[in-house]
């Protein structure tokens, strides 16, 4: 092979040797197999689908980048280059796949958050509530019924009207069924109203499945702090019956007996208050019985004013709401004695069962909404001193 041979030389010939090849740009024929095509640009336009636009030029302004029209109706060969990528404009706080968004929330979101529970699962909500509370108040009706017409009996003549002896029936007999069907649901509408918050659905079945094994817990708490707090008006009644026996004065005795129920009344609430999640550590965080009282203790330190303040709010707001609905049929049910000329036993055990439905109904209603008043408000104080929002969005991007 001669030393003199070199490449045919030409803007055509890829292969080029020459000189001039270094300043001229390189141009892919038809006959050139390794030529890359040129990237499509497109224009913005106004729409979606085929006519989105994309800028392929990150990090320079958009005002310097050289767009082409597309076909219409041709589709787009790239991805969109923002899949994946890091979106600065979008709102982690935005969050909201159930009845809250997932960040501290504020007043308004929980006050939101409760009536969105009934319409978000009103099924095992209501359902579970009502059967439970059906289920209990069935059985301490027969017992019910028998103490008040006892009742009506040692009630002296000149008081004993159908409202007396249907009132004292309803202090003296009415609570316990309604307190008890309350610590039975506080686990199940407790998980109810956290699915809730995650957006999830549940059956009945689904959520005896799950919080069976914390029922037997939290009541063993519940009965805990019953006697912690029945205690502080034990000690209240014994302080007054020392001051009359030592002073023998009517007066003294009086005002002492006030005083001291005053203060115990806000030593009640105080330890109400440091012990209102109790029902949702046991049932969400499955903690023992003084490992959830000693937890609860801690997740409201510091917080105890804004719990108290919601939790009142919330109350009246609910109670308002029931008294509405119910004291008119209250009222006209318990005049039913009166319009049907029943007295003594007879008209007690009539106002006795009116009574019995009007707590059966508000009971219904009021425990869910009671108990998704204080899920949001553990979730709320968890999201803003542990980042428990952060865990329950890492839950939602699994």
């Amino acid at each position: 092979m001669s030393d003199n041979f070199a490449p045919p030389q030409g803007p055509n010939n890829p292969g080029s040797l020459s000189s001039n090849s270094e300043n001229q740009p390189h141009q892919a024929d038809s006959y050139a197999p390794f030529a890359a095509p040129a990237t499509p640009q497109y224009t913005p336009q106004n729409g979606s689908g085929s006519d989105r636009s994309y800028n392929t030029n990150f990090g320079q302004p958009d005002a310097q980048t050289n767009f082409q029209s597309a076909p219409p109706g041709g589709i787009d060969p790239r991805p969109d280059p923002t899949y994946g990528a890091y979106q600065p404009n979008f709102n982690w706080r935005a969050v909201k796949p159930g009845i809250v968004p997932i960040r501290p929330l504020n007043l308004g979101d929980i006050l939101t958050g409760t009536f969105q529970l009934f319409r978000f699962n009103i099924k095992p909500t209501l359902a579970y509530s009502a059967l439970v509370t059906i289920f209990i108040n069935i059985i301490f009706l027969p017992l019910t019924v028998f103490f008040s017409a006892q009742l009506s009996s040692y009630i002296p003549e000149n008081v004993k009207t159908n409202q007396s002896a249907g009132m004292h029936t309803l202090f003296l007999f009415s609570a316990a069924p309604t307190t008890i069907a309350t610590a039975l649901l506080v686990p199940a509408l407790t998980y109810v109203t956290l699915q809730a918050v995650l957006g999830n659905k549940v059956t009945i079945s689904e959520t005896w499945k799950t919080i069976k094994g914390t029922v037997l817990t939290y009541i063993s708490a519940v009965i805990i702090l019953g006697i912690l707090l029945s205690l502080i008006f034990v000690i209240v009644v014994v302080e007054a019956f020392a001051i009359y026996t030592t002073t023998g004065s009517d007066s003294i005795t009086i005002i002492t007996t006030l005083a001291s129920l005053f203060v115990a009344t806000i030593f009640y609430i105080f330890l109400a208050v440091r012990f209102i999640f109790t029902g949702p550590t046991v049932v969400l965080e499955r903690r023992s019985v003084f490992a959830a009282l000693k937890r609860s203790w801690q997740l409201t330190k510091g917080n105890e004013w804004r719990i108290f303040g919601i939790t009142l709010l919330g109350s009246l707001l609910i109670a308002f709401v029931m008294n509405v609905v119910l004291v008119p049929l209250t009222v006209a049910f318990t005049l039913l004695p009166i319009i049907l000329g029943t007295k003594g036993s007879s008209a007690a055990v009539i106002t006795t069962l009116i009574t019995s439905l009007s707590s059966i109904i508000s009971n219904i209603v009021t425990a869910p909404w009671n108990n998704a008043l204080t899920t949001l408000l553990y979730t709320d104080v968890r999201f803003r001193d542990e980042a428990y929002d952060l865990e329950l969005l890492k839950q939602l991007t699994k």
